[in-house]
């Protein structure tokens, strides 16, 4: 009975030890939404102008032996500067696009009469991913950060 107790204890405890993504899925992940953002409908509209600022392709050190991967882009809402009027329907696409990629978006009501800008934060916490989008009157319109957890490989 020890025994199998003493086994199950250490099944578990390397369970946990490697549960989690590693950072090379969290990468490939980030990876393809990378792509399925280019050639999104919303997107891949040359007014849009999607432009990708960081590539995802290189491992940023966190210390410990973890690492991260960053990317960044930037993109027009058709082609026109947003007015603090069009705020609200930006918003919106953005949130619908993040949630069809599989994103949990996190929904900040307080913002709805903000006239500045809005920020829009989504997660896919079972690999680690977190996107946030500033939505911005003028130009360019989204400003998007996505990165990974500081992960092992």
């Amino acid at each position: 009975m020890r025994r199998l107790l003493a086994a199950l204890t250490l099944v578990a405890l390397v369970a946990a030890c490697t549960s989690g993504p590693t950072l090379d899925e969290a990468a490939a992940e980030l990876q393809k939404d990378l792509r399925r953002f280019e050639t999104d409908d919303v997107f891949k509209n040359e007014l849009a102008a999607f432009k990708v600022v960081e590539q995802p392709d290189r491992d940023i050190p966190c210390g410990d032996g973890r690492f991260k991967r960053v990317f960044a882009a930037t993109a027009e809402d058709g082609g026109t500067p947003l007015t603090p009027n069009d705020l609200y329907g930006a918003q919106r696409i953005m949130e619908s696009t993040l949630a069809l990629f599989g994103y949990e978006v996190t929904y900040d009501m307080n913002q709805l009469e903000r006239l500045d800008g809005r920020d829009i934060r989504a997660d896919k916490k079972e690999l680690g991913i977190t996107v946030n989008v500033a939505v911005r009157p003028g130009s360019p319109a989204y400003r998007l950060r996505a990165e990974t957890l500081c992960l092992q490989h």
